[in-house]
């Protein structure tokens, strides 16, 4: 509940019905819902965590209202950095492998094409099929994991 310096706000009439030192309750400004997002990309970074502002107020001493702030700091929200975004760049990516049918053809156009690619693999597949694996690690691309069974996250039975 900010005021501004050519502005007047009654102390007493928030619930704090001439109540001493009423105005001090104002003093702390807590930090709104919203984030203060920077830059761009899809990984994210927490540079700062919300704080509360402060602020002087002057209360008219014949009426008792608010007639003049200063801000000693303004309230901060959440603020986080985006990175790795680029516009000549995209990540390719490959999910639920390694598939014998299809992840030697995605690996040769790859090759082909000097491109580099990130297969998600799952863990079960990644051992069945360990020489693909270890063509996709031997050819330079990234690996991730994509859990070991993956399973319907739809079909699990919720924990009670």
């Amino acid at each position: 509940m900010a005021v501004g310096l050519g502005g007047s706000l009654a102390v007493a009439g928030v619930g704090y019905a001439r109540e001493a030192n009423a105005s001090d309750r104002l003093k702390d400004v807590p930090p709104g819902q919203d984030v203060d997002m920077e830059g761009s990309g899809e990984i994210l970074h927490i540079e700062a965590r919300p704080a509360d502002g402060q602020r002087d107020l002057t209360i008219d001493k014949q009426t008792g209202l608010i007639d003049g702030e200063e801000f000693k700091s303004l309230p901060e929200p959440y603020r986080m950095a985006r990175y790795g975004a680029s516009k000549n760049e995209l990540a390719m990516t490959f999910d639920d492998g390694p598939d014998p049918q299809w992840t030697p053809k995605i690996l040769d156009v790859l090759q082909r094409e000097h491109v580099p690619g990130t297969f998600f693999l799952i863990g079960i597949q990644a051992e069945k099929f360990s020489s693909l694996t270890q063509r996709i690690y031997r050819e330079g691309h990234e690996i991730g994991n994509h859990t070991f069974t993956h399973p319907i996250s739809a079909r699990l039975a919720r924990a009670t």
